[in-house]
């Protein structure tokens, strides 16, 4: 499914259920392309399974380590960096710096089974996808509206992933903030609220379910 997609900046993320998430589906994978790279890509997946690749060819395989990509700046992967997701922050960190062209700046914090994604970049002509439209009108970035705008996965032909395909999981089980303990939903709640005091509503929703699951 397309995370951000603009005239010059094409960004994609694939998911994948996991074990850790009892049969929820977690963020697997994470491309990056479009013209502002110069028709290069770059993608990041997961510790266990998955590689850092540049063009296909694997890249920053030694931690830490950095790669000069010759056109769009620098790449690191060490354990620097501020997590997306507390309930992980007992963990090591695995977190690849992506500072690219157009003030695009993507850190991934790669896990054993899933990745976890910020992304720092400026409004750009025509954008959308999952990340929003940037208009500074929250009310239209809902899952429903966006879908209709951009679909809810990359068609074939426009997937940017090495393998070349888009692959539809499954999932083997589907919960809501319903099925999180009273006592776990309460704890998750506060960990959201002190860690992001200006999430509300859906924002809000979308943090606490992160960390009851």
């Amino acid at each position: 499914y397309w995370l951000v997609k603009s005239q010059d900046i094409f960004i994609q993320a694939s998911d994948l259920a996991t074990p850790f998430t009892e049969g929820l589906a977690a963020i697997n994978s994470i491309v990056v392309g479009g013209t502002f790279m110069q028709g290069h890509r770059m993608e990041v997946g997961p510790m266990d399974n998955g590689q850092i690749l540049w063009d296909g060819r694997p890249i920053l395989r030694a931690f830490p380590s950095d790669f000069d990509t010759g056109c769009c700046g620098k790449v690191s992967f060490n354990g620097e960096g501020i997590l997306v997701d507390t309930a992980q922050s007992h963990l090591p960190r695995h977190i690849v710096h992506m500072p690219l062209p157009h003030g695009v700046h993507i850190q991934v914090m790669r896990w054993a089974q899933h990745i976890n994604i910020r992304i720092e970049m400026n409004a750009e002509v025509g954008q959308d996808g999952h990340c929003g439209n940037f208009n500074q009108n929250k009310d239209d970035d809902t899952n429903e509206l966006i879908k209709e705008r951009v679909g809810n996965q990359v068609l074939q032909q426009d997937c940017l992933f090495t393998n070349g395909e888009v692959k539809v999981q499954p999932l083997q089980k589907r919960y809501s903030l319903d099925n999180c303990p009273a006592d776990k939903l309460d704890r998750a709640k506060q960990l959201c609220m002190e860690d992001r005091p200006e999430s509300e509503g859906e924002l809000l929703e979308d943090c606490t379910f992160d960390v009851c699951f």
